[in-house]
Parts: C-alpha cells; structure tokens; sequence
C-alpha cells in the first residue's frame, strides 16, 4: 500500500494530445501523473517508481494493451497495481478479454471525466481492500512462539530474533506462569531452558503430557546442560529437539520451520 499524500498514476498513450489532456485532468483532481507514449519503457518505469495506478490504451505501435497487461501480470513486483483500459474499441468482448486478463476496468473513448474519475477510484479502493485484507491474513497467519527463560537478556534478543524472522512472540520468566498462558493461548510452539527457579523445563514438559490444553504442543528445550541423560530424559517426555545453548539462529529457525512443518501435515 502507498504511503504517497497524492495517488501516482501511469497514464500510457501513443497520442500525445491525449496523454497530455489526461495528466492535466487527474493532476487537477489531485492525483500525481506520469505520462509515456512507450509501453516498454513503461513497464520498466513501473519496476523503479511503482505507481498506484496506470491507465493504458490498446492500440499501440509496438507493444499493444493485451501484451503490457500480460507482462505486468507475470511480475509480481508490480503484478498487484491496478490496471485501466482507456480506448476506442467498446465492443463486449473486448471488455471480457480485458477483465479476464486481470484489468481493473474498461472505459470507452469518448469518456466523460467524472465516469473516468469514478473508475479510478473504484479501482484504488478495492486495491487498497484488498491490501489491508492480505495483511490481515498474512497477521494472522504469523506463527506465535512463546518463550519461557530465567535469563531476562536471553528472552528479549531471543523474541527480537524471532519477529524480525516473521513470528509472533510472548515471553514469561516463570514457568507457571507461561503454563496457564498456554493453555489459554495455545502458541505454536515452545522455547524453554531447562534449569530455573520454581518449575523447571522437565516438569513444565510433564505437565503439559498431562493436560489436554496444552498437550500436543511442540516444544524445544534450550539449555546449557545437553549431557546425553537430559536430552534423553527431555524427549522421553515430548520434547522436540533440546539445541545447545549458545545457539546459532540459523540453526534454532531450521528446526522451528521442522517443528511447524511436522505440525501443518
């Protein structure tokens, strides 16, 4: 989505008079402009500036309509930017084709200003629907990690690491606390040490074994002590994977996408 004051349109037209008339139009109903006669050139204008909008004729010397729209629809820099069909050929199968391939609209030459502004704006707004839409989703659908460690400086950067890879995270120091805000949040997986104050990393794996509420979720052990009778001990009693403190983030992200993986199928 644009964070432009005024909208960017791409207005292209082999007639200069007509691509001049245009840009003084929507600059005068409060759009930003962009006018180019060459479709080629256009398309490489949109890869650098990404306007919000373009408006293109069908006919053309060179590259026509149908073959501009084809291109910007197999590059998904600019694939999402809304596209206006402005010429003279009105027939319905034109229309068809040009909705088929994925066009915003169709206007008709000779137009009338206002019906072109409508057009524009109707094509902006449902971009704009449909990028806040798509965000939510993507929210949504971002994985959720809680992390359960004693060592406030290991949680912060551990959970800071984790959002800047594209999860969703929550931290608690103890683990009883962490306990009660899974069972009522179920996050997608674990991180826990082994070793604290109050409950430690085996026993929360326990409790968890225990109750239907938290049953079922993954959880990865990270601790200092990785002798062979902990990680034993560990997976014996549900855990994922027990990875070595200090860790390689590569490596922790690798076996968090395994974990979701073995989740999804």
């Amino acid at each position: 989505m644009s964070n432009r004051e005024r909208k960017l349109i791409l207005i292209l037209e082999d007639e200069e008079i007509i691509r001049i008339g245009i840009s003084c139009m929507l600059r005068r109903a409060g759009y930003e402009t962009h006018h180019l006669e060459d479709k080629a050139l256009g398309l490489k204008w949109m890869r650098a500036f990404l306007p919000d909008l373009v408006l293109s004729d069908i006919k053309s010397a060179g590259m026509d309509g149908f073959e501009f729209l084809e291109q910007i629809k197999a590059d998904p820099r600019i694939s999402h930017i809304p596209f206006i069909y402005e010429t003279g050929y009105s027939s319905l199968e034109v229309a068809l084709l040009s909705k088929r391939m994925g066009a915003a609209d169709f206007v008709s030459k000779p137009y009338e200003l206002p019906d072109l502004l409508a057009s524009i704006q109707r094509a902006l707004d449902d971009e704009t629907t449909n990028e806040l839409e798509h965000a939510a989703m993507a929210q949504h659908q971002r994985k959720t990690i809680l992390v359960l460690d004693d060592e406030e400086s290991l949680r912060i950067t551990l959970c800071t690491e984790l959002e800047e890879a594209g999860y969703r995270t929550h931290q608690c120091e103890d683990k009883r606390e962490g306990f009660e805000w899974m069972c009522e949040n179920r996050p997608d997986v674990v991180i826990s040490d082994i070793i604290s104050p109050g409950m430690n990393g085996l026993e929360l794996l326990q409790r968890m074994m225990d109750d239907p509420l938290a049953a079922g979720i993954p959880m990865l052990i990270l601790s200092g002590r990785t002798e062979p009778r902990y990680t034993k001990e560990a997976k014996l009693l549900g855990a994922a994977d027990v990875i070595a403190k200090p860790y390689e983030l590569r490596d922790l992200l690798a076996k968090i996408d395994n974990v979701l993986k073995g989740v999804d199928r």
